[in-house]
């Protein structure tokens, strides 16, 4: 099996069994959850006893505890001594059997708990899975943590058995607790109201009017923006598509997707970017102020307390009334608690006291060297951050610790953005606009000079006056533009050249010829006038019968020199041919009838009309065509058994068509490309100029002339067009 089949078996089967377990009934699944969760915080726990077990258990405090999946509080013979969260409200956990997980319900959660001991040291272990406030508001909800967060609110948990219910056991088949489905209203003890917070300065939302002037302005600027680009971008994609599979797009239309996607992908960098920006500036300031406000309430509560010289319940009535006053003054709940890491006063005890927040502050800023931090902390699914530092007395003597904790509100982050991008979209959209109209300006004045360009090449016509381009800017096409014109000035130039050469060529061509047709009679003459010259001189009775043997043959050959002559000076002054209507077949059956009484009485056969074949030629020349044609298939048949030459003339799609056959010696292969060539032949008299002359004026007729010869039979086709009635 290949690689790659393997990998596609491997994806099918995770589908598969994800399609499976999503499928899965719901306590199905949180059985498996249950377990996996346990099994997790079981690794947890070992790590912390064996910390616990060496020669120095504070390395418990070095253990990484980010991202762990529960919660260790750790107890010695005097109390808790060290815990990884301060999210739960765990004060009130019952003891129960080592190494045995039971379920229940915490002051703000539902758990799962695991007493384990190391040495001198009980460890709790507490694995969440439940959120579980007395009221529900618009900050809190009695949600499942995120490992179970595929039950929703209609499934409650309870450890009471019920008939309706569904059994969770641990990893040994002990009995946890019971997913009951509820239906209708929710028969739980919360309720939903948010009076709970109306005093809070840091765990509400600021109220929001979602539908203000600023904010329904942006949102019409954000919908134009959206609709702009997408319609940009599918006429971009349009201009793709269209020329994908014939690969011709225009320059134009390549700067029109560049630009569409350059526009587009600054657009979402922008506009991440100044969401990321006003939510990073946003924070930072923020942060700035709550480090700010924290040094100013340790000031004042350093001011308060300066004679103090611990914190305990005794003080904590008049405690949280000076924090409920600094609250008000610094518009922000502030928590006190002693040194031993519990809270020992607040701005709003009620969150404690109803186990919206556990008692424990944060374990970073309580087991660190300087406490002064900034953490970001949740309650349920509440996030915030929370400003810690020292408590000190006048003397500088540490009371205890402060939290400061800050709401930071998502609302106001959306408010900052709209403000922003409601001030940019309008630039945006209108310099968008802009500058695709001045792309397009631009994409056209830059193609301008390269369409002048290729159509002045498509223009070009050789052997004729070529206008040159008149371009008057000084940049890059300026180069092309006189690049163009010289190619225009050397093509001009090449062309002279080229036809004084071929001139030239043609005349040296041309004068080889007549010096070698012209040299072919004369070596029998000499030779002739040679013995007559001997026999005058030898013996005068033979030279009078010599003399009138050879004085035909002189005379002959004569006669064959004024032909060549002749010839040549016919196809040096050809007139220009005069296109009119002729009837062609009565030319075809004219010259079948006068070659028909040839010396060799060679048959002659005609097939076609006598008359009514009009074609668009010369009348004198076409006469001069079908002559040589038939002259040339006599010769060709010179000593062919049963010789025979058929015409044929036919019609068809505007083309009259005219067929010469003959059964002579045929066409060798090697010359068939010379057919044609003016001064070839293959005979041992003529100039070779018959068959050049008649595709001259074929081709003038604009019709076509052209041969095949397969060694039985040679047939010279002439196609003329008919005359338009």
């Amino acid at each position: 099996m290949t690689l790659t089949a393997r990998i596609l078996r491997t994806m099918v089967l995770t589908l598969v069994i994800t399609a499976l377990a999503a499928c899965s009934p719901k306590h199905v699944k949180m059985q498996r959850a249950v377990n996996e969760e346990c099994a997790k915080a079981e690794a947890v726990t070992r790590q912390f006893i064996n910390a616990l077990n060496t020669e120095h258990p504070d390395t418990v405090s070095t253990i990484d505890i980010e991202g762990l999946p529960c919660v260790i509080y750790i107890f010695n013979q005097t109390g808790l001594c060290y815990w990884t969260d301060n999210k739960l409200a765990a004060s009130d956990v019952r003891m129960e059997a080592m190494g045995k997980w039971f379920f229940q319900s915490l002051g703000n959660a539902q758990a799962l708990c695991l007493w384990s001991s190391a040495k001198n040291f009980a460890i709790l272990t507490i694995v969440p899975v439940k959120h579980s406030y007395p009221f529900e508001n618009q900050e809190l909800h009695n949600t499942f943590y995120q490992p179970f967060s595929f039950l929703d609110k209609t499934v409650l948990l309870t450890n009471t058995r019920t008939d309706s219910g569904h059994d969770i056991t641990d990893a040994q088949g002990n009995y946890l607790f019971s997913l009951t489905q509820v239906s209708g209203e929710l028969k739980d003890d919360t309720q939903t109201f948010n009076t709970r917070f109306a005093d809070s300065f840091s765990y509400r939302s600021l109220s929001h009017d979602a539908e203000n002037q600023p904010r329904k302005r942006t949102r019409i600027f954000y919908i134009l923006s959206i609709i702009f680009l997408l319609c940009y971008l599918g006429y971009a994609l349009y201009i793709v598509i269209r020329h994908s599979r014939k690969h011709n797009m225009r320059l134009t239309d390549r700067l029109q997707v560049l630009f569409a996607i350059v526009l587009i992908s600054s657009f979402a960098t922008i506009f991440f970017f100044i969401v990321s920006f006003v939510r990073r500036s946003y924070e930072h300031r923020q942060r700035n102020d709550l480090t700010l406000k924290t040094k100013y309430i340790q000031r004042s509560l350093q001011d308060i307390y300066y004679w103090s010289t611990s914190l305990n319940a005794t003080n904590t009535q008049a405690l949280n009334i000076d924090l409920k006053d600094l609250s008000f003054t610094y518009q922000s709940d502030i928590h006190v608690f002693d040194l031993n890491g519990r809270v020992i006063g607040s701005s709003q005890p009620d969150l404690f006291n109803n186990h919206i927040l556990g008692h424990n502050m944060a374990p970073k800023p309580y087991f660190a060297e300087k406490p002064t931090c900034l953490l970001e902390e949740k309650i349920g699914d509440l996030s915030y951050l929370s400003a810690y530092t020292e408590f000190y007395n006048g003397e500088y003597e540490q009371l205890g610790y402060i939290a400061v904790p800050l709401f930071i509100s998502a609302d106001e982050v959306a408010d900052q953005v709209d403000s922003l991008l409601s001030r940019l979209l309008p630039i945006f959209l209108i310099t968008a606009m802009l500058a695709i109209i001045l792309v397009m300006l631009i994409s056209r004045r830059i193609a301008r000079p390269i369409h002048l360009v290729s159509e002045k090449l498509r223009d070009i016509i050789v052997g004729q006056k070529n206008e040159k381009i008149v371009y008057r800017e000084h940049d890059e096409f300026r180069q092309l533009v006189d690049y163009y014109n010289a190619m225009v000035d050397q093509l001009e130039q090449g062309i002279k050249q080229l036809a004084i050469a071929e001139r030239q060529d043609a005349w040296k061509t041309m004068a080889r010829q007549v010096a070698h047709e012209i040299k072919n009679p004369l070596t029998p003459m000499r030779l002739t006038i040679q013995q007559m010259q001997r026999l005058k001189t030898i013996d005068p009775e033979r030279f009078a019968e010599y003399f009138d043997q050879s004085s035909p043959l002189l005379i002959e050959q004569i006669d064959n020199l004024s032909h060549i002559a002749t010839t040549f000076s016919d196809f040096a002054k050809m007139p220009e041919p005069q296109i009119t209507g002729v009837d062609v077949a009565q030319k075809v059956s004219a010259a079948v009838a006068l070659f028909s009484a040839n010396a060799g009485s060679v048959p002659i056969n005609y097939h076609g009309p006598q008359d009514g074949v009009v074609v668009t030629t010369d009348m004198e020349q076409i006469t001069q065509v079908i002559n040589n044609l038939l002259k040339n298939a006599l010769q060709a048949l010179a000593g062919q058994p049963d010789p025979q030459i058929i015409v044929t003339l036919t019609t068809a799609t505007g083309w009259a068509t005219i067929n010469v056959i003959d059964n002579g010696i045929g066409v060798p292969q090697d010359i068939k490309d010379k057919i044609f060539v003016p001064n070839f032949t293959t005979k041992s008299t003529g100039s070779g100029l018959g068959l050049a002359i008649s595709k001259r004026i074929v081709e003038a007729s604009g019709g076509k002339i052209y041969f095949h010869s397969d060694g039985r039979q040679t047939t010279f086709t002439v196609e003329l067009p008919l005359a338009q009635n």
